[in-house]
């Protein structure tokens, strides 16, 4: 994936930047209410 260690902190963060863009793209509405209730906390 990366140069960073397996398991390190900068490998998730990527990771979870990836998901949370698949999942968004998805077009669940349900799920773009959260992130967007998620994101103003």
């Amino acid at each position: 994936m990366s140069n960073a260690a397996p398991g390190s902190l900068a490998e998730f963060r990527a990771f979870r930047e990836q998901m949370n863009a698949t999942i968004l793209n998805a077009g669940n509405l349900t799920i773009n209410r959260f992130f967007a209730l998620d994101g103003r906390a």
